[in-house]
């Protein structure tokens, strides 16, 4: 690869890095003063899309793939929440900069990721309905985390009620049902008795 192929590859990279300073604009709507970035959600989002497909049946690589990339945009366009969309949109914006972000990678990576996102926006295929599926998952619990640590619970809880009818498979709803039961720091309760988990 030459050095201007390396060179996009560098920008892309960095470029990435900027979602870790990019706010969930929508959470601090509702009232939390130091929102997850939207690379945080990502990130999750990704882990949840993993774990979905394995239990839906799903290609994991391509769901991974897509839940890393679905938000990417945003690098450019910010992250709209609900208000800001009802006066500017955001298909259009947010596929216009995927088109430009992509043009950077490689003709391999450029082809690939271009499918995925023109996968994700059709929604048609079981993999790209997982990868949604993940990504309301992971916006449930984080407002249960939040719900939990104090934030406004009227807000949270009228999102967290809708987001049942915005997840379609079995394993998404049954995840987020037990999470809604489950406390966010459950996961470390061994270290406080002592005992290893196997």
């Amino acid at each position: 690869m030459d050095d201007a192929g390396m060179r996009g590859i560098v920008n892309f990279l960095f470029e990435a890095g900027s979602l870790k300073n990019t706010p969930r604009s929508g959470w601090m709507k509702l009232g939390v003063r130091i929102p997850e970035s939207v690379a945080d959600h990502s990130m999750r989002t990704a882990l949840v899309g993993w774990v979905l497909a394995d239990m839906e049946g799903a290609d994991a690589d391509k769901v991974v793939k897509m839940c890393l990339v679905h938000d990417f945009a945003e690098a450019r366009i910010s992250d709209l929440n609900i208000v800001n969309i009802y006066y500017l949109g955001k298909n259009e914006g947010e596929l216009k900069a995927e088109k430009d972000f992509v043009r950077s990678l490689p003709s391999g990576m450029r082809k690939e990721m271009g499918q995925l996102l023109d996968e994700w926006h059709a929604a048609k295929t079981k993999e790209a309905r997982v990868a949604m599926d993940a990504d309301k998952v992971e916006m449930f619990l984080q407002a249960h985390e939040y719900e939990l640590q104090g934030y406004p619970k009227q807000a949270l809880k009228e999102w967290k009620d809708n987001s049942d009818s915005l997840v379609k498979t079995k394993s998404g709803r049954k995840l987020m049902k037990l999470a809604g039961n489950t406390h966010y720091k459950e996961w470390w309760s061994f270290a406080k008795s002592g005992k290893k988990k196997r």
